[in-house]
């Protein structure tokens, strides 16, 4: 039976990608073990990545992360990191597993809030230092990038953003602190 259940809630993944990682930890954290990773992007030497007819058949925008929950009578396909995110958090719930998005409505909105600042603010900035070719560019992404991580850890109230739970927020910054 747990053989059938890893088959049946699949990630369709590429290794190199901070935004898939997000899923693959959720899913790590909420139900090790019962799902398995599909790599979608294809390595062509030298240095060239294709994307394979599953991910582009089921995502639109033919990104990863992809999660397929086959568990229901019909097939289940969520994409956007944070979105399977809480995807995650929510259809693989066991009330004795961890929470992603814990306490009250207002806290779950303020985890919201911070993954989304950190997404504007930090991730936008990392792609930007990797592509500026002039230095000042790249000095400007570097600060916005340090400023903003001085901030989310002023507001840390442990090892964890919240303490000692692990939460979404922690995954949405842990590809790109790791």
């Amino acid at each position: 039976a747990g053989n059938e259940t890893i088959k049946k809630i699949e990630l369709l993944s590429a290794w190199f990608c901070p935004y898939a990682q997000r899923a693959w930890i959720a899913l790590e954290e909420k139900c090790p073990g019962k799902f398995t990773v599909t790599e979608s992007m294809e390595r062509i030497p030298p240095n060239i990545f294709e994307k394979t007819p599953l991910l582009l058949e089921k995502n639109p925008r033919a990104q990863v992360p992809v999660i397929i929950d086959r568990r229901g009578d019909s097939e289940v396909v969520v994409y956007e990191s944070l979105i399977c995110v809480e995807f995650v958090d929510e259809a693989m719930n066991d009330d004795n597993g961890p929470v992603l998005l814990p306490g009250p409505p207002s806290q779950r909105a303020n985890a919201r809030m911070w993954t989304d600042k950190f997404n504007n603010d930090i991730c936008s900035s990392f792609y930007s230092l990797l592509l500026k070719q002039d230095k000042e560019g790249q000095e400007s992404a570097a600060e916005k990038i340090l400023s903003s991580l001085r901030e989310f850890a002023k507001h840390c109230k442990g090892p964890f953003f919240y303490g000692e739970e692990f939460t979404m927020v922690d995954i949405a910054i842990a590809p790109w602190a790791v």
